[in-house]
């Protein structure tokens, strides 16, 4: 089969050049195929604007990254979690201050402890009020020791039941030696305990 020039032109110019190669190809398979579906919209616009724009940094990276693993992980339970309300209400809050401070240490070491049993208790009520006052001024000093040995035994037993004393008669003194130097001092009383004569006696010591 023969074509005319004018065949030739048509053909080549207006149909094949002009609608077949610019329009089917060119705009239709290369740039709306290759070009912009695969270079502009997969390339540019998916993976560019909607994959790394919408949804890395919008769904994955804010709402699963940033909210999920950040914002509740290292933020919330790291950061708000462990740092203000574990460390900041609960452990100083109410562990610290409620239970140990208080509890343990206020209440148990210091308030018992050290200011009622040690201060309060034993210092000023055992010590103070019932072992100095009560039991050691009041039983020990006063009535065993004022009352037993001191008043009994050295003042009552020594100076008045120890002391010669005759009913109805003379006394005599019959030897004396260097120990026995000092004033003597003779009382007579009656029986109604009248002082009726009173004499006094000077021991020194012998020469020898």
């Amino acid at each position: 089969m023969t074509c005319s020039p004018y065949c030739s032109v048509w053909f080549y110019s207006v149909w094949f050049y002009s609608v077949w190669f610019y329009s089917v190809w060119f705009y239709g398979l290369w740039f709306y195929g290759v070009w912009f579906y695969s270079v502009w919209f997969y390339s540019v616009w998916f993976y560019s604007v909607w994959f790394y724009g919408l949804w890395f940094y919008g769904v994955w990276f804010y709402s699963v990254w940033f909210y999920g693993v950040w914002f509740y992980s290292v933020w919330f339970y790291s950061v708000w979690f462990y740092g203000v309300w574990f460390y900041g209400v609960w452990f100083y809050g109410v562990w610290f201050y409620g239970v140990w401070f208080y509890g343990v240490w206020f209440y148990g070491v210091w308030f018992y402890g050290v200011w009622f049993y040690g201060v309060w208790f034993y210092g000023v009520w055992f010590y103070g009020v019932w072992f100095y006052g009560v039991w050691f001024y009041g039983v020990w000093f006063y009535g065993v020791w004022f009352y037993g040995v001191w008043f009994y035994s050295v003042w009552f037993y020594a100076c008045v039941l120890a002391t010669p004393q005759v009913h109805d008669g003379s006394v005599t003194v019959l030897a004396i030696n260097r120990d026995d130097r000092g004033a003597y001092t003779c009382r007579a009383h009656s029986d109604q305990g009248e002082v009726l004569h009173t004499t006094r006696l000077l021991v020194q010591g012998l020469c020898q």
